[in-house]
């Protein structure tokens, strides 16, 4: 048998196949999303009023939950932009650029044009 086919019989191969990207998987952290109080609810209802009340609509920045499509849990995002329009039968924020974010998922909100003591962080 030729070396070059000996040496075939050497080279390493996968015995347990697909199990580095299940160790990955299952090393990568997800966080849990944070229930909000009534009170905090009710807070940044107020601070989406008042921002929805300037004409034109502020830049804003929230931060919001995004669940995760494969483990329990999720991770926070940042998203900055100019809000266009609440869509409250779906319970969607709609911003200028067509983005869309589930009311639900916001957690803080946060404009430059709201006095300070509006903010919720």
């Amino acid at each position: 048998m030729p070396i070059e086919k000996r040496a075939a019989q050497f080279n390493p191969f996968a015995a347990l196949s697909g199990y580095e990207a299940l160790a990955t998987e299952t090393a990568r952290l997800t966080t849990a999303k944070a229930i909000l109080s009534e009170n905090e609810e009710e807070h940044l209802n107020t601070i989406m009023q008042q921002l929805l009340r300037l004409s034109p609509h502020p830049q804003v920045s929230m931060e919001y939950f995004v669940q995760d499509s494969q483990k329990d849990g999720g991770a926070y995002h940042m998203l900055s932009g100019t809000i266009k329009k609440v869509d409250t039968t779906f319970k969607k924020l709609i911003f200028s650029d067509k983005t869309e974010l589930d009311l639900d998922s916001i957690r803080s909100i946060s404009s430059p044009l709201l006095p300070k003591d509006t903010f919720y962080e």
